[in-house]
């Protein structure tokens, strides 16, 4: 590992005791961050830019003004560190959860990727059946032309159904994550099924969507009564495929959607031929996180939204996450769903004051906040071109609301000393 930029820029910085927390990051002799961000730093990496920047870094540091539990960590380009404070010490996450989950989904189904909502009819029978393919933002509009294609159908072959029924069987029945209090439903996150219609937040979204469509259904003329659940069968005679996955991962990015999340993780797990409990898109997430590159050791991940209060992640796990998200074809759009600081979704009203608003609409990341939880973490501007993945947690954060504006404002400011501002 080449430490000569934090060593040169560390003997420099000599009055500025917290720089010494870079050693934080640089103590480690095991083989897979060896591998993972050990490459000798590029000679286009600019000496007096860096030590600009770790000057900044060092005088906003987060050591003197939030929690103990914290920890923080910006990488250049390359993946070699540029500052580390207790980077690979395991925090609860929160929403910047959803970094992982949608590098992920990325990586295992691809940007272009679209779910698909069917209508199967079995002429023994003459039951309809809604399957729900996993689509998160499937609308009542899009229903609406399931029902019309399937009357149309239906009339062409000269067919009347007999019921109607849902099959949302691709997610098993939805349980609580450990972790998660059921008070969180389904205000935060509904009860996670793979039929949804308008993302409505209720407690069985399955028998709403069927409901919605047997509604749909009678507006085009067919009344046919509602059954529930039943195993789907015969054959498709009607699907709408919903929207591209990163148009979903952007809207779950930009307003951390606690839904698509969950739903994202299991279908990368699907995907991958784990299954979709839960338990499997853990084993998923943490096979691909290695798969990728991204060291695992400490990690803990229970859920795709972050809501869990067992889910430990390092702030250099996710930082090296988003370095290899960069780096493959398939998950380089990551950069491009993420909001942009002081202009896109949750970081719309930040980063309008100084020392931060230097990078207002440069910065792309992800903000997270449970009630003791606040982190922050994307890809800062370096003044010399390029991006610099960085990830920052705090946890043991009191809840006040004045408390939580000033560690947030402290955040953005460290944010923004990633970018040498």
């Amino acid at each position: 590992m080449n430490l000569r930029p934090l060593a040169l820029a560390a003997a420099l910085l000599a009055l500025v005791p917290v720089a010494a927390h870079a050693e934080d990051l640089l103590t480690t002799t095991t083989v897979e961050t060896a591998t993972a961000v050990a490459s000798p730093a590029p000679a286009a990496l600019d000496l007096a830019e860096q030590i600009h920047t770790i000057g900044l870094i060092a005088k906003r540091s987060l050591r003197m003004s939030v929690p103990r539990q914290s920890g923080d960590v910006a990488l250049n380009p390359d993946g070699t560190p540029l500052w580390g404070d207790h980077a690979r010490t395991a925090l609860m996450p929160a929403s910047t959860m959803k970094i992982i989950t949608a590098t992920i989904a990325l990586s295992v189904l691809g940007p272009a990727w679209k779910p698909t909502t069917r209508v199967d009819f079995d002429t023994s029978t003459g039951t309809l059946t809604l399957v729900g393919g996993g689509d998160p933002e499937l609308t009542s509009a899009q229903v609406d032309t399931l029902a019309a294609t399937t009357v149309e159908t239906l009339t062409v072959m000269g067919l009347t159904p007999a019921r109607l029924a849902i099959d949302d069987s691709l997610f098993p029945p939805p349980s609580l994550q450990p972790g998660v209090v059921a008070a969180q439903q389904p205000v935060e996150e509904r009860p996670i099924r793979a039929l949804v219609v308008d993302q409505r937040k209720v407690a069985d979204s399955g028998i709403d969507a069927g409901r919605i469509f047997r509604r749909a259904l009678a507006a085009q003329g067919v009344l046919v009564p509602f059954v529930g659940r039943a195993k789907a069968s015969g054959s498709t005679i009607a699907s709408v495929s919903g929207y591209t996955l990163r148009s979903t991962l952007k809207e779950m990015l930009w307003y951390s959607d606690n839904d698509i999340a969950e739903m994202a993780f299991r279908l990368s797990s699907i995907a991958s031929g784990q299954g979709s409990a839960w338990t499997s898109a853990r084993d998923n997430a943490m096979a691909q996180l290695r798969r990728l590159g991204v060291p695992t050791r400490g990690l803990k991940l229970v859920d795709g939204a972050g809501l869990s209060r067992n889910n430990r992640l390092t702030p250099l796990a996710i930082a090296q996450t988003l370095r290899a998200a960069a780096d493959h074809p398939r998950t380089a759009v990551l950069k491009s769903l993420l909001p942009r600081a002081g202009v896109d979704g949750t970081l719309k009203k930040r980063y309008a004051t100084a020392p931060s608003k230097c990078v207002k609409g440069a910065l792309s990341a992800k903000t997270g906040s449970l009630h003791d939880v606040i982190s922050l973490a994307g890809y800062a501007p370096m003044p010399s071109g390029g991006t610099r993945p960085f990830a920052i947690i705090i946890n043991g954060v009191r809840n006040s609301e004045s408390i939580r504006m000033k560690t947030r404002l402290a955040i953005d400011a460290l944010a923004a000393s990633f970018a040498g501002c």
